[in-house]
């Protein structure tokens, strides 16, 4: 019977009620603190408190979990629930109280505590405030009520087109729409659907397609990681966003998690409702289209006159075609660099932007978990840290934690390796990873070309474990304005650096990016005697195996552990590395590399001490975790000049008038939830 009770709850599902949306009389926020219990999951447990004091109706308007102190870790719920009668402070207190007796009775542990007073600090009560729902009830999407859309559609002269379908894209076509406007979507990448197999043929036979893969296609980048809303940003249209994804199918927790995701799993369903809906309401999609080039014409008239040229490529049948508009939203992230190339034809005004560079770091889920949140991790959600570390030249910080995740191949081109990392909904999978990355700023980059060459060769010599004569003609090719290919090798580098005093101050982060990623790349293909084989550097930081030995002494302790010594046998090495690729989930693979020996040596240093830091934090950070290199993309190196109102500027600080440069590729929002609200803001504000 004992049992039945306790599980009485475990599969129940907390809802959104929409009643208490509807309903305008006075009721009460309420306030739920409480001590996680070794029993059962915090759900449960909340569940069984507003059963105990029987409130059926009721809104979560915020959800938390407080694991400062991990012997006591605490729950927060606020909520909104109807009035009742028997529900006074006096009547809780003593619920409370009673509950808290029952539980001691079954259970050693106390799964809550009783109060004397009603002090909000002390968890185990619930606190109650009589405020007028009208005041407090977050307001409704203006997408909630498919009614809302009865307004008739009108045919633009020279309609709108958007360049680009991620989230600013996205919501800037729900903007327009909602204003009665149909916009022509252009999306260099596949529709869900035909991206999804892609993505297949690329994890299962190493198959790349440029156009459409885990960085390029419906959706975005973030489609396929994970889905994050978690913002630092207070902006008042964040719930908006919320709401709107929920409308579409997201889960209903975003709205009230304190860390909200949506999952890769669900984006695949909700991103093709949002085109569903978009389409009947007048949009034009061209999915496979990539955009080759944009020209102002000499139109000196009003608006509506078709003064952009929007030049557009069909990838499966290789048809140019040309569009005419008086308005394009460019809102292509940041990871397609032609981009740039287009605008810096054009004029617009490009600066350089501080960025972010390191690796993704993995270790099993249980460790993150267990170190967190200790004996209840098993009753809790999957833990997220949040790690920084002020160095002497940079800070080092944790970004865009994945727990119960995976790290996927993020390139998108196919002579590059690129890390990121990637949930499902549940975060169910056994590894969690972030990136750990130092923050690079324009006053950084002279320090990444100083003795370059030194640096790469001890990175190839690390790599290059076997025979001399492996690596012995590698060739990248770096910079977009002016592109230049050098050749390096284990013994020589042929680096010109004058080539780096000829790129523009705005080039000089993408070509930083490109030396780590092309670098990377050629060592898997070379190394392993593969084409395309997309196995990625790595750094295990402990003691114990011959790998880890290897790894770890390099990148912690910084120790030369040359390939000529030859300390075991190629049987060996091979068996530890199987070993190794057995506890990563990265899908191809990986080869042991300094990967620190790229950066200079001040940020070397940085890291190092970050490491042993967040080791302290987090016990067997070091021993535990694999650094998988490298992470290069967590946001725009560039900054366009561009007005508060998103129109882009000219060189000459002139608007350029009708072109809009949205979203991460703007470099003025990174993330999902940013992103989506650039491009709301813009297209409200200006039709």
């Amino acid at each position: 019977m004992k049992d039945k009770q306790q599980d009485k709850y475990k599969d129940k599902d907390i809802k959104k009620d929409e009643s208490l949306d509807r309903d305008k009389s006075r009721d009460y926020i309420v306030t739920v603190r409480f001590y996680i219990s070794l029993e059962k999951d915090v759900d449960s447990s909340f569940l069984e408190i507003v059963d105990f004091l029987k409130i059926s109706k009721f809104k979560i308007l915020k959800k938390s979990i407080d694991a400062r102190n991990k012997e006591h870790i605490v729950a927060e719920y606020n909520i909104l629930c109807e009035k009742l009668a028997d529900l006074t402070l006096k009547n809780i207190q003593q619920k409370i109280y009673a509950l808290s007796k029952k539980s001691e009775k079954g259970s050693k542990s106390k799964l809550y505590r009783d109060v004397n007073n009603y002090n909000l600090k002390k968890p185990g009560y619930l606190n109650i405030q009589k405020l007028s729902i009208e005041q407090n009830l977050k307001k409704e999407s203006s997408l909630d009520k498919s009614e809302k859309f009865t307004i008739n559609l009108r045919k633009h002269p020279h309609r709108p087109i958007i360049v680009g379908f991620g989230p600013c894209g996205i919501f800037a076509a729900l903007a327009l729409v909602s204003k009665g406007v149909c916009p022509v979507i252009i999306e260099m990448g596949e529709m869900v659907e035909k991206r999804d197999k892609d993505i297949e043929q690329y994890i299962q036979k190493r198959q790349f397609n440029e156009h459409s893969n885990i960085v390029f296609g419906e959706g975005g980048a973030g489609t396929y990681s994970d889905g994050k809303l978690y913002t630092r940003s207070r902006n008042e249209l964040n719930k908006e966003i919320f709401s709107t994804f929920i409308y579409f199918g997201a889960p209903v927790q975003i709205e009230y998690d304190a860390h909200p995701h949506i999952g890769s799993d669900n984006l695949k369903v909700i991103i093709p409702n949002i085109r569903d809906y978009l389409q009947k309401k007048g949009a034009s999609f061209f999915f496979a289209n990539t955009l080759v080039d944009l020209e102002k014409t000499n139109n000196k008239e009003a608006k509506g006159e078709g003064v952009w040229r929007v030049k557009i490529k069909d990838l499966h049948s290789g048809n140019l075609n040309i569009l005419e508009t008086d308005t394009v939203i460019l809102a292509t992230g940041h990871n397609n660099r032609f981009l740039y190339k287009i605008l810096y034809n054009l004029g617009v005004k490009l600066s350089p932007k501080p960025f972010a560079l390191g690796f993704r770091v993995e270790h099993p889920k249980v460790l993150i978990d267990n170190d967190l949140y200790g004996k209840y991790a098993q009753n809790l959600p999957s833990a997220i840290y949040n790690l920084k570390f002020k160095g002497k030249s940079s800070n080092v910080f944790s970004f865009c934690m994945c727990p119960g995740g995976e790290v996927l191949p993020a390139n998108s081109k196919i002579d590059e390796i690129v890390t990121n990392g990637a949930s499902r909904f549940a975060r169910d999978s056994q590894n969690s990873n972030s990136a750990i990355v130092c923050s690079v700023n324009p006053g950084h980059i002279r320090d990444f070309y100083q003795d370059l060459p030194e640096r790469v060769k001890s990175f190839i010599r690390f790599s290059n474990f076997f025979d001399d004569n492996i690596i012995n003609n590698l060739e990248i090719e770096i910079g977009l304005i002016n592109p230049v290919k050098i050749r390096l090798s284990a013994k020589d580098f042929d680096y010109d650096l004058n080539f780096i005093n000829e790129l523009s101050l705005w080039e000089y982060g993408i070509v930083i990016q490109q030396l780590f990623e092309k670098i990377t790349y050629r060592l898997s293909d070379l190394y392993h005697v593969t084409s395309s084989s997309y196995n990625i550097g790595s750094s295990q930081a402990t003691a114990g195996s011959f790998v880890k030995k290897l790894i770890t002494t390099n990148f912690i302790e910084r120790k030369e552990v040359m390939a000529k010594k030859r300390q075991v046998s190629y049987k060996d090495y091979t068996e530890e590395l199987e070993k190794l690729n057995e506890i990563t989930s990265y899908p191809f693979g990986l080869y042991p590399a300094n990967i620190l020996n790229l950066f200079p040596e001040n940020l070397i240093y940085d890291f190092m001490n970050a490491f042993k830091y967040f080791d302290r934090i987090i016990p067997g950070f070091i021993g535990d975790g694999i650094a998988e290199g490298f992470e290069t993309r967590t946001s725009s190196s560039i900054q366009v000049g561009r007005t508060s109102a998103g129109e882009a500027i000219s060189n000459l600080e002139a608007v350029v008038d009708g072109l809009f440069v949205l979203g991460e590729g703007s470099g003025w929002a990174s993330g999902i939830t940013t992103c989506a609200i650039d491009g709301w803001k813009a297209v409200m504000e200006n039709y």
